[in-house]
């Protein structure tokens, strides 16, 4: 029987070191600025959008600090249970490989494509030696972590875009972004020149699953040993035809089967060596086929972030702690009335603002503002502008608020708006895949 208790006090005891730790210390917090930095890019971003900042930074940091230690007791448990070896993995030349697939695009910053061309490099030319199973074992069991992060805190700093499709059309959505510092517990195999020390936690016969190079675990020489490390795990995505929520939903169910098929070939590679080639081969086309999968969907799917023609102005999003947010107003809200004016689309909601505060916004305190919630597509709050139907209820704008604080509500675009992101592929690996896709019809 698997040693659960045992082994879960084990990483209990190691997750610390990754974080105090002399030599741990300097590379977790090294790890948490660089998270800071992308989240500042973050907010760079809405700043440059829409003149607000939605998600804090700081705020963002202190949360990817929490999610990434829950992230990192899940995934080294999974580690030890499965038994991935690092010691021959070849993980320096992946993380070199990393960096230089960054040049690329920030994207391919995944082990997925560095561990896989590593692997076939390996295969083709014989060098590095490396253990391709445990690396691939490894890659599995990060993106099993990282598609748990997702489900539960995927939608943690979603962030309110404009975005042209491939179509030509201009619609809503949002940036999902999250970055999390991970302290893991990994395996290695260690060299004993002298008796075992006491204390070691025996393992049923059936463990490691993943077996190591040369078979080496059965040797009573060889033990393993836990060591504890840092790495950063990072979730991208765009979401225009459904929901923040529904949009993660999907990606790490996705993103969560590519892992256990990748993890189950693994398994097998241990034992039956020509399935290496799979394994190698599968990490980055199966991972890529994924992305791919979830970009298409975006690209051609019907967008829920738009209002139609002549029903009032759709809420894509409100800041919160923002007027707005106080008066009620929520994502997904459709404002059909302003003070007593009708409101057909955005330019009418502009010019009745500007009527009712002639030349001085405090007039705008306390206005009534009606809008449109639920509807027949059944999204409500969460999920964009209704198509009809739905229930008024009105609103008041707070009484006061700070002298030039904005109000907050981040509306759906419309044709005249210039500032949004492109929703088409523009890095090389990009190219390179539509040609494959092209060529072998796939």
């Amino acid at each position: 029987m698997f040693p659960f208790a045992e082994i879960s006090r084990a990483i209990l005891r190691q997750i610390p070191r990754a974080l105090f730790d002399p030599g741990n210390f300097f590379v977790f917090w090294l790890a948490v600025l660089i998270v800071f930095w992308q989240y500042r890019r973050v907010a760079e971003t809405e700043r440059r959008l829409f003149g607000v900042v939605k998600n804090d930074p700081g705020r963002q940091m202190v949360r990817a600090i929490l999610e990434g230690l829950v992230g990192g007791l899940v995934g080294s448990f999974v580690l030890v249970f499965i038994g991935v070896s690092l010691s021959n993995a070849g993980i320096n030349y992946v993380v070199v490989i990393a960096l230089l697939l960054m040049i690329v695009s920030p994207r391919l910053v995944c082990f997925s494509y560095a561990g896989g061309i590593v692997s076939i490099f390996s295969l083709i030319v014989g060098w590095p030696k490396i253990d391709i199973p445990g690396l691939m074992g490894l890659v599995a069991i990060l993106h099993i972590t990282e598609s748990l992060l997702i489900r539960l805190f995927g939608t943690g700093a979603a962030t309110p875009v404009y975005a042209r499709r491939r179509q030509g059309d201009l619609v809503g959505g949002y940036m999902l972004q999250r970055f999390w510092p991970i302290p893991i517990v990994i395996l290695l195999l260690v060299f004993l020149q002298r008796p075992a020390p006491t204390g070691l936690i025996s393992m049923p016969d059936w463990w490691p699953l993943i077996r190591p190079m040369g078979q080496v675990a059965d040797n009573p020489n060889f033990i393993y040993t836990l060591l504890p490390v840092v790495a950063i795990l990072g979730y991208g995505d765009l979401a225009v035809t459904s929901t923040p929520a529904a949009r993660t939903r999907k990606t790490s169910g996705a993103l969560l089967i590519y892992s256990l098929v990748l993890l189950a070939i693994s398994i097998a590679a241990s034992r039956v060596q020509p399935l290496v080639w799979l394994a190698a081969f599968f990490a980055p086309f199966g991972h890529e086929l994924v992305v791919r999968w979830g970009s298409r969907q975006e690209q051609e799917g019907a967008p829920v972030f738009v209002t139609q023609p002549g029903m009032g102005a759709g809420v894509l999003d409100v800041v919160p702690g923002s007027p707005a947010a106080r008066a009620g107003l929520r994502a997904g809200d459709v404002v059909v009335d302003l003070g007593g004016a009708t409101v057909a689309n955005r330019d009418d909601l502009f010019q009745a603002l500007e009527v009712l505060a002639g030349g001085d916004p405090a007039r705008l305190h306390g206005m009534a503002i009606t809008v449109r919630r639920g509807g027949n597509d059944g999204r409500g709050a969460g999920g964009g502008a209704t198509v009809g139907g739905g229930t008024l209820h009105e609103f008041r704008a707070p009484s006061r608020w700070n002298p030039g604080e904005m109000f907050g509500l981040i509306l759906m675009p419309d044709e005249n708006d210039s500032e949004h992101i492109e929703m088409r592929p523009r890095d090389r690996w990009a190219r390179v895949f539509e040609w494959l896709k092209r060529t072998f019809r796939f």
